[in-house]
């Protein structure tokens, strides 16, 4: 995890993680197609994917997952929003 997020959002994101997918990297969400550790929706994971520099990669694979969430976060923060404004769980 702190290969991806800044040291001072690690925890966070623990805990985004854990209330969004329990540390499943293999949950999914049949109502909503939300997939893997952080449960990224199939549209958002369409485009943040690729912008994160894991283009073709599954949202079940665990470091593409955490990887482009990182990269979420990061462009969140550069907008100036919150961190965590795309995920149901906050820290």
């Amino acid at each position: 995890m702190s290969q991806y997020f800044p040291e001072g959002l690690v925890d966070e994101a623990l805990s985004v993680m854990r209330c969004e997918s329990l540390g499943d990297p293999l949950a999914y969400n049949s109502s909503s197609g939300a997939s893997g550790l952080f449960q990224f929706i199939p549209g958002t994971w369409g485009w943040a994917s690729p912008n994160a520099g894991f283009s073709g990669a599954s949202p079940f694979d665990p470091e593409a997952n955490v990887g482009t969430a990182a990269w979420l976060v990061q462009e969140s923060i550069d907008d100036g929003k919150d961190a965590w404004v795309h995920w149901s769980c906050k820290p």
